[in-house]
């Protein structure tokens, strides 16, 4: 594990403009994890994941180019968070959030909770990539599994507040890399996948 860091960096947020709800777990609300002036869509498919808890999207199901609309010209002008199904995703089945943004952006806390794992590892066996959990403040028996990092900024104890807690950078992948989220924006798809995962309290050794 790497040496902890000093503290975590906790990004303003003027008048809880970015604090923006795009799922929610188990009655757990999860935000936006970039600023919405970055982000490029919203999107939920399904998992094979026997953990998984199925999320409900917040907003409304996308038709058509409304994709195409920037995320944050939609919200200022009152408008709702406009996702895409992807993969057969349905009633159910909407077990992992993707999050569409530049490389690069600040990836910030979905929720309230606490840091209990950092994993770097090798997406597909070769792409470097990073994997944060969390245990949720409001349900211990939720990890947020919050992955397509880089350069974290937490270490594993840190305590994170929703939309506030900078945890890493959104990293890019190659352009022959195919990405799902590619097929609703004008850029390769790279964004942030989080998931919820349902497990014993004490498992998370906090």
């Amino acid at each position: 594990m790497p040496v902890a860091a000093a503290a975590p960096t906790v990004l303003a947020s003027p008048a809880g403009e970015d604090l923006v709800p795009v799922a929610e777990a188990d009655g757990v609300d999860l935000l936006l994890p970039v600023s919405r002036e970055v982000s490029t869509a919203v999107a939920f498919r399904p998992s094979d994941v026997a953990e998984a808890v199925s999320l409900t999207p917040v907003g409304r199901r996308a038709a058509g180019g409304d994709l195409g609309e920037r995320l944050g010209d939609v919200l200022a002008s009152g408008g709702e968070v406009a996702y895409a199904l992807l993969d057969g995703a349905g009633e159910g089945s909407c077990d992992v959030l993707e999050v569409g943004a530049v490389p690069g952006s600040p990836v910030v806390s979905p929720v309230d909770g606490r840091v209990v794992s950092l994993q770097r590892y090798r997406l597909l066996g070769r792409y470097p990539d990073v994997e944060l959990r969390i245990q949720c403040a409001d349900d211990p028996s939720l990890l947020v599994v919050v992955s397509h990092l880089r350069r974290p900024q937490v270490a594993v104890g840190d305590p994170v507040a929703a939309g506030r807690t900078s945890l890493a950078e959104l990293r890019g992948f190659p352009a022959s890399l195919q990405q799902s989220l590619g097929r609703l924006t004008s850029d390769a798809g790279d964004h942030v996948q989080i998931m919820v995962l349902r497990v014993e309290a004490g498992l998370t050794g906090l």
